[in-house]
């Protein structure tokens, strides 16, 4: 399922789980699609966990939050909740899977001197086009603004990577900059539609000429429709990490060192197409330079008042 599902609507500000909780004990909770089946069951045999597999972060992170006790899940660096997890313990900070990930990574997680999570994979904010359809090539972020993509543009259903776009075009971070607001409202008159689901469909269709997406997304449409031309510039990093649930049962760790075999890595890299934050000797048309990831921006958690400050320009935007 896409990674962008997990975004429709918007910042998780308030989520109200509507479905029923599951125990999901000895569990991990995992995205559709992640790793390979085999992969999968592999894992599960090694560390006595099963994997429970969700259609969207979203769907996982309603379980979490309900008082489910898998072992572990995977869930959207953005998505944090001390009410919903706990700490991993200390002595998983001496293993060798754990040294295997960038210090850049592990700071990521480190909040008031505890580790909330462990890194996994990670991923970019992409453009899409058909090059037989729109009349120049997109080269950069203010390509978008150009009036041949008037109506023909779809941007995420998200605020944050909305805002995101402006501010790196207008190099600010300040939200109420005059000039980013100026620039979010041209943009605004280039959309067709703000979808975090639709977008693969609608470029293919024609009905949209471009679209921001994830670049996971993005790279598997262009295997099977070669009019689609994906453009990776520096960005915002979107980056999942395998958490634990605050009533959880059973031994993640088990899990998690299974999941970072070398073996394992090279065969979801390999296979799911994934570019994972363990630093593999692998090339692959797929995998995002280094340089990029260098240049963009991660993706941090929010608190609750840096959200509604996203929430309420993004409503400014789109009411304009």
């Amino acid at each position: 399922m896409h990674r962008r599902q997990l975004l429709k609507g918007g910042i998780p500000l308030l989520l109200a789980g509507c479905s029923r909780p599951i125990s999901d004990q000895g569990r991990a909770l995992v995205l559709n699609n992640t790793l390979p089946a085999q992969t999968l069951a592999q894992i599960g045999r090694q560390s006595g966990i099963r994997p429970r597999l969700l259609a969207s972060r979203q769907h996982i992170w309603e379980q979490l939050q309900q008082g489910s006790r898998a072992s572990v899940a995977l869930i959207g660096g953005d998505w944090w909740d001390g009410e919903a997890l706990r700490p991993v313990p200390e002595t998983w900070l001496g293993t060798s899977w754990w040294h295997q990930i960038p210090e850049r990574w592990q700071k990521l997680v480190t909040h008031g001197g505890k580790v909330w999570g462990i890194p996994w994979r990670w991923g970019v904010t992409a453009i899409g086009y058909r090059r037989d359809l729109l009349p120049f090539a997109i080269e950069a972020w203010e390509d978008l603004w150009r009036p041949e993509l008037r109506r023909r543009l779809t941007l995420p259903d998200h605020p944050l990577e909305v805002i995101a776009l402006g501010q790196r075009v207008v190099q600010t971070e300040d939200l109420g900059d005059r000039e980013l607001l100026r620039r979010l409202r041209q943009l605004h008159g280039q959309v067709l539609l703000y979808t975090s689901a639709d977008y693969l469909p609608m470029l293919r269709i024609g009905d949209s000429w471009a679209a921001v997406g994830w670049s996971e997304d993005l790279l598997q449409a262009q295997r099977v429709d070669a009019r689609i031309e994906v453009v990776i510039l520096p960005s915002l990093v979107w980056w999942d990490a395998w958490v634990l649930p605050q009533e959880g049962a059973g031994d993640p760790e088990a899990w998690l060192g299974a999941l970072h075999q070398r073996e394992v890595l090279l065969k979801a890299v390999q296979t799911s197409r994934l570019n994972t934050v363990v630093p593999l000797e692998v090339t692959a048309p797929w995998l995002i330079p280094d340089a990029i990831l260098a240049a963009s921006t991660l993706s941090r958690p929010l608190d609750r008042e840096q959200r509604q400050a996203y929430w309420q320009l993004w409503q400014q935007i789109r009411l304009t």
